[in-house]
């Protein structure tokens, strides 16, 4: 079972290949950047209603957050297979 944790850093991740600030993302869910720092970093809880406009705003899908794949801020997947070799 996936972690709150490792949505959190999800959503992070996601933001970050975007280019997004958290200031940017807290505009675009009315709430003040400080609000929204606190929901990445875990200090309050996240909403169902505040995840799926997260995911809106970030244009991914919802099971993207729920996948074992973790991505880092250039969109590369860690812990992954490549999709082929070169011999």
């Amino acid at each position: 079972m996936l972690e709150l944790k490792s949505i959190r850093l999800k959503i992070r991740n996601f933001r970050l290949i975007k280019g997004y600030s958290q200031e940017f993302m807290s505009s675009k869910l009315n709430i003040s950047q400080i609000a929204y720092h606190k929901i990445e970093s875990g200090k309050i809880k996240l909403k169902v209603c505040t995840l799926l406009k997260i995911v809106d705003i970030l244009e991914i899908e919802l099971s993207s957050l729920f996948s074992k794949e973790i991505y880092n801020k250039k969109g590369w997947e860690l812990n992954s297979q490549p999709f082929f070799n070169i011999t």
